[in-house]
């Protein structure tokens, strides 16, 4: 169980994610919700570069 978790939160895993909120963002009519997408977006990008930092 906890080797599937860890291959749902592989940084490709976590930058597809940073990419599914940033274009929802962009395309979201609500100022809060797109900001709140952005936001979500760079936290997964953040998670990606420790988990890559992590693995080398």
């Amino acid at each position: 169980m906890a080797d599937d978790l860890g291959k749902l939160l592989s940084p490709a895993y976590l930058r597809l994610q940073a990419g599914r909120c940033q274009r929802l963002s962009r395309s979201c009519m609500d100022l809060t919700t797109a900001r709140d997408l952005r936001l979500m977006a760079e936290e997964y990008l953040v998670e990606a570069a420790k988990l890559e930092a992590a693995s080398t």
